[in-house]
């Protein structure tokens, strides 16, 4: 797969964030998805025991554009349990790196 399809994804990003990759990209077309490929891309987002942030992300966007309310909601937590909140700011960093306004 060539980088421009692959976007953010990297060596150590997970097989669900492909997965998301390839369900947001189908989703996004409009084209109606069959009960049986949503339902095996459900379970294999569910089946995902540990996410990276950019995992995280995609699977939550995902899984909202496909209407799974609850496990949406879900993931919306674990994705803002894992930013960083200064004053009215909230933003994301990659571990181990710092953020320009820190010492």
């Amino acid at each position: 797969m060539g980088l421009v399809l692959q976007g953010g994804l990297s060596g150590d990003t997970t097989s669900a964030a492909l997965t998301a990759y390839v369900l947001i990209s189908l989703l996004e077309t409009g084209l109606p998805l069959s009960p049986s490929v949503t339902a095996n891309t459900v379970f294999c987002l569910k089946g995902e025991s540990e996410y990276d942030m950019y995992t995280l992300v995609l699977t939550t966007y995902a899984l909202t554009l496909l209407g799974e309310r609850e496990m949406a909601e879900e993931s919306l937590k674990q994705l803002l349990g894992m930013a960083t909140r200064q004053q009215d700011l909230l933003w994301w960093e990659k571990p181990g790196m710092t953020s320009r306004g820190s010492a």
